[in-house]
Order: structure tokens, then sequence, then C-alpha cells
């Protein structure tokens, strides 16, 4: 299916990929300190692990940066479309999105002969953006799980 698109639109689509893009950006970041935190404090139990000190909550620490590597994944993913899309803004008069994703999903699947649309591809980094922004609602909510749990087993280790 081959479909033309106006200049005005393909700079419209590519501005939509570029904010996107911007948007994974800041979560990337939000989420890499959430998970040199958790990092920090597997280190530091473990280096306090001859103490022998409980540390129920411990196990859900792992399980943060499990999903901050994973959600630097798919930022990375999305890092790597932002430049595409911004020079398809910066020049929708010149630039040609469909000789561009044919030749890129030429090399990605030779044998395949036809290529997504711009509207396909912005759906495309739509959705990672989503997984993106699940990975890291769960290292939040992991977090929050966390700190709860803390207070809670110190508040009832005072009340005893």
């Amino acid at each position: 299916m081959k479909t033309e698109t106006s200049p005005h639109a393909t700079e419209q689509l590519a501005i939509i990929g570029v904010a996107l893009c911007e948007t994974s950006r800041a979560l990337d970041g939000w989420s890499r300190l959430l998970t040199g935190v958790a990092l920090v404090d597997i280190l530091f139990r473990l280096s306090l692990l001859w103490m022998a000190m409980p540390a129920r909550e411990f196990c859900l620490t792992p399980l943060m940066v499990i999903f901050g590597f994973i959600q630097a994944y798919y930022a990375l993913r999305l890092a790597f479309d932002r430049p595409v899309f911004a020079a398809w803004a910066a020049h929708p008069e010149n630039a040609t999105p469909e000789k561009s994703l044919q030749a890129f999903d030429a090399m990605q699947k030779p044998t395949s002969e036809s290529t997504r649309p711009l509207s396909e591809r912005v759906a495309g980094t739509r959705r990672l953006l989503h997984r993106q922004l699940a990975c890291f609602a769960a290292q939040v909510f992991l977090l929050l799980v966390i700190t709860l749990w803390m207070f809670w087993s110190s508040a009832a280790d005072f009340l005893r």
C-alpha cells in the first residue's frame, strides 16, 4: 500500500515523532536516577551482608534495576528514532520519508517489498514510549512499596 503525503502532513507527523522521543529522554533521566539508587542500595546491602541484617524489601530492589534496564532499552530505541524524525520535521519538502523508510526496511528485511508509512512509524514510536512509561511506573511503584515496607517494619519494631 503506497500512500503519498503532503509536506505539511509529513512535517506534522515528524514533529509528533520528535515530541514522543523528547518525552522518552525525560523519562530515561528519571529512570536512570531510580536505577542508580537501586544499584547503590544493592551494593550497600551486599557490603553489609555479613551483619545479617533483615532485608525483606531487598528482594524488590533488583526488580527496580531490571525494569530500569528494560526502560533503558526502549529509551535507546527511541533515541535512535529522534534524529530521523527531526530531519523530516526540519525539511519536510526535501525529506522523502517513503524512500528513507523503504531503504531502512530493505536493510532489515531484504525480501520485504512493502514499507510502513510514516503514520505507522509514529504509532510504533508511541507504543515504545508506552512500554518505557510502564517500566518507569513499575520502578516508581516498587520504590513506593519498598519505602512503605521499610516504614511499616520500623514502626512495627518500635511498637514492640
